[in-house]
């Protein structure tokens, strides 16, 4: 299904409200009063604060000719700038261009710092302890998490363990037949909401298959499903997971769990199974 035509998404969603369920005219009613608010939340969320369930979201977003819930949320963002152009032209006439560089590159710094200063460090050296241990290493990303993916599985082969990834989402139901005990599966996704991670991960630990997911939220499907989770915090900004944010934090769990086994390495410890 394709994104819907030039109409307002708003202007669409308040025409039609007379035409949903019940159900989805409460979810209406909230995003037309808060849509600054909805371009920032993950669907969990949403539909927790509209008090419906997330199928209720899905179907209202698919009822405006969307194919999800990030596509809709996409088509807010174009609306909301618009609304805020007046106070930006007056911000960038007193800030300037370099003004709004530093601020952008502050912004990007405070999200990895969050993220480290945030990150468990047992949790970490868990993580490292089953990256060691582990005869084969699958990571699994989709969307903006699958470059993540990507270069997670390299910086691990670079070291000397048998490391792969993944961004193939049929190739993903069927990956879990082939994984054996003493495997090890990360998962990335930033939302936590991916339901294909969520689904490795799930069967993954089914088959006594280690686990470990990096998100940004907790008791989200892709935290639960996992038997360790490393987690970033990136605080939401209008563009949610479009955003490279989110994959900044992402990659600095990742330089700092292949920074630990480096060191580790150097220090004359084990490195991985393809090395030995």
């Amino acid at each position: 299904m394709g994104k819907p035509e030039s109409t307002s998404t708003l202007e669409r969603l308040s025409r039609s409200k007379k035409t949903l369920r019940h159900s989805e005219q409460t979810a209406a009613q909230y995003i037309l009063r808060f849509p600054d608010r909805v371009a920032l939340l993950p669907l969990r969320k949403l539909a927790r604060e509209c008090g419906v369930s997330e199928a209720t979201i899905l179907r209202l977003c698919q009822a405006l000719g969307f194919s999800g819930y990030q596509d809709f949320k996409l088509s807010l963002i174009p609306q909301l700038l618009d609304r805020g152009r007046s106070l930006r032209e007056d911000v960038g006439s007193i800030d300037g261009k370099g003004q709004w560089l530093h601020a952008l590159g502050v912004g990007l710094c405070q999200s990895v710092q969050a993220s480290l200063k945030g990150l468990d460090g047992k949790g970490l050296q868990k993580a490292a302890h089953l990256v060691k241990a582990a005869p084969r290493i699958l990571v699994a990303g989709l969307g903006g998490s699958a470059g993540v993916a990507y270069i997670l599985a390299d910086s691990l082969t670079g070291l000397g363990f048998l490391s792969v990834s993944c961004h193939d989402p049929s190739y993903l139901q069927v990956l879990p037949g082939a994984l054996r005990e003493g495997d090890l599966v990360i998962g990335i996704s930033h939302s936590g909401e991916t339901p294909e991670i969520a689904l490795l991960l799930e069967r993954a630990s089914q088959a006594r298959v280690s686990t470990v997911a990096v998100t940004n939220y907790e008791q989200s499907p892709v935290d639960r499903a996992a038997g360790l989770t490393l987690f970033t915090s990136v605080s939401e900004g209008m563009l949610g997971s479009y955003s490279c944010e989110p994959r900044i934090a992402q990659l600095a769990i990742v330089e700092a769990l292949v920074n630990l086994l480096g060191t580790d390495r150097n220090k004359g410890g084990s490195t991985g199974r393809a090395a030995r």
